[in-house]
């Protein structure tokens, strides 16, 4: 038979007779196709067949993409969206918001992406408390410009932590407020043990 989607017309009775054999190959034909060809004469003879091979190239390497923090995103952080970057291989169409899976103890429900055609930042948002988020692409979800569909993300750090009771200080980064804290711990602790070292009044 004929490969799907290919022509074949015989043309106008003549002699010799001729043919017309067309096909536009899919990326799904890419491969070896042998197509036979037999001509029959008026009185019912059939001639020898003739098979000629096919070979469709193309295109056959499916995009993979990696969804990391996005450049600049505090971890843990006290605020949303929290943003990922999403990084395929080549440009695709058809990734959209709903194609970001969502997960983590926070309750992560909105992700909005942008951007494109290979690399895309997705903001989440929606958290209904602390705990972690995570972003995910499935399998699937978006397409090269043949047809070929995404593997499934792999990630290096895919994961923030939203902390809403983290203190912040403007214009004092949070190592500092590290130290600070730390300062005043010590001189609570140098300060307790100099009261705990004054002498008590006696009673009489």
């Amino acid at each position: 038979g004929l490969p799907a989607g290919a022509v074949f017309a015989p043309g106008a009775s003549a002699n010799p007779v001729s043919v017309t054999f067309s096909w536009v190959p899919a990326s799904a034909d890419v491969g070896s196709h042998a197509v036979t060809f037999t001509a029959q004469d008026s009185t019912g003879l059939f001639a020898t067949p003739h098979v000629i091979n096919i070979e469709v190239t193309g295109d056959t390497t499916v995009p993979t993409v990696t969804v990391e923090q996005a450049g600049g995103q505090e971890d843990p952080t006290g605020s949303s969206p929290i943003n990922f970057t999403v990084t395929f291989s080549e440009d695709v169409i058809g990734f959209t918001d709903s194609d970001v899976t969502l997960g983590g103890t926070a309750g992560a429900t909105t992700a909005v992406v942008s951007g494109g055609p290979a690399t895309y930042t997705v903001a989440v948002s929606g958290m209904t408390g602390d705990g972690t988020v995570t972003a995910a692409v499935a399998q699937g979800v978006a397409v090269d410009g043949v047809g070929n569909a995404n593997s499934a993300s792999t990630s290096t750090d895919n994961t923030v932590t939203l902390d809403t009771i983290i203190v912040s200080v403007p214009g004092v980064s949070r190592p500092a407020l590290a130290i600070l804290a730390g300062l005043l711990v010590i001189a609570f602790l140098w300060g307790y043990r100099r009261l705990s070292r004054r002498p008590q009044p006696s009673s009489t």
